[in-house]
């Protein structure tokens, strides 16, 4: 899962995007409102958006098990 907050920053989105696209499957790209990077996400307000992502990733896909 590849996960991008916007901060204004279009080159950076483009680069997450294009490595996102190289990336095999399964994968999924979730953009979210904010300027935090990395694990700072998840001291924003965006925290349970991600969390909840990711885990309905984990679960859709069956990652969690492997």
């Amino acid at each position: 899962i590849y996960a991008r907050i916007t901060g204004g920053d279009s080159a950076l989105t483009a680069q997450v995007r294009e490595q996102y696209r190289r990336a095999p499957a399964p994968k999924e790209i979730v953009v979210l409102p904010g300027s935090a990077h990395a694990q700072n996400i998840f001291a924003t307000e965006q925290a349970a958006v991600l969390m909840d992502e990711i885990l309905r990733f984990l679960s859709v896909t069956g990652a969690a098990a492997r």
